[in-house]
């Protein structure tokens, strides 16, 4: 057991120190490993109103992939509206799921008068959300448009980033 294992049909564990002087075993990244991360990443951005639910996409691509040598990141695409209603979300949710199955969901809004409900469907359905405070977004200077679809495409954009 050491760096250069021979036999390559157990994975090579290597011993790691810590300031402590504790030794503890890693073991080395291979194709056998079940915890690399394989999984795409999908930013979900949500712009959220009392009555609707303006929702856009942002590909995360993958470390391993060939996207991933250019960057591979495309701009987000609005993907509509919706009403804002549990279970329209979770019907949005489970397209996107059916649409991309390898792909982890990440959802991103601003928070807002309409409160916690969609942060705890989304953690109850084990999504990834983040609640973020409107004062700390970002605003380029002169940008004076500000529209629920841009809205959206924004969150989605800075949470992928």
């Amino acid at each position: 057991m050491g760096a250069g294992c021979a036999d390559k049909s157990v994975p090579c564990r290597i011993l790691c120190g810590s300031t402590a002087g504790a030794a503890s075993p890693m073991i080395m990244p291979d194709s056998n490993n079940k915890h690399t991360m394989k999984k795409d990443l999908l930013f979900i951005g949500l712009d959220v109103h009392a009555k609707e639910i303006t929702v856009a996409v942002a590909e995360g691509a993958r470390k391993d992939s060939v996207h991933a040598a250019g960057g591979g990141k495309s701009e987000p695409r609005l993907h509509g509206a919706i009403p804002n209603d549990l279970h329209a979300v979770e019907k949005l949710l489970a397209r996107l799921r059916k649409a991309h199955p390898e792909a982890k969901l990440r959802v991103c809004y601003e928070a807002g008068p309409t409160g916690f409900v969609l942060a705890r469907r989304c953690a109850q359905l084990r999504i990834d959300c983040t609640v973020v405070a409107p004062s700390l977004i970002p605003i380029r200077a002169g940008e004076r448009i500000k529209t629920d679809r841009r809205d959206a495409c924004k969150l989605a954009r800075l949470h992928r980033a």
